[in-house]
């Protein structure tokens, strides 16, 4: 299978199927491991939208941030959510899925 048509059958196939155990004996194993990862021609991890429309905006966490007001008043009760930018997510993703890959 070439990687086009990787890609093609990765993006038609309901997320249940293929986060199954390809086997009994890896019930056990988390059922990430056994997900196709999309490739473009070079062999290059890609982000589809369907991974990007599911996971943007879902990294994020909360901090205290306290500051001053126009009056000089420290407000410390504020907190602050940041979120992970969407580039830093996509190149974790890549970077995961080329070890993931060359681990087989």
């Amino acid at each position: 299978m070439n990687n086009a048509e990787l890609v093609k059958k990765f993006n038609e196939t309901d997320p249940d199927e293929y986060m199954k155990p390809r086997n009994s004996s890896a019930s056990s194993s988390p059922a990430c491991s056994t997900a196709t990862v999309p490739v473009d021609d070079a062999g290059t991890p890609i982000v589809t939208n369907e991974m990007k429309a599911e996971c943007i905006g879902e990294f994020t966490w909360d901090e205290e941030w306290p500051y001053y007001d126009e009056d000089g008043v420290l407000h410390e009760d504020h907190i602050h959510t940041h979120c992970v930018p969407w580039s830093v997510c996509k190149e974790i993703y890549k970077r995961m899925a080329k070890v993931a890959a060359a681990s087989r």
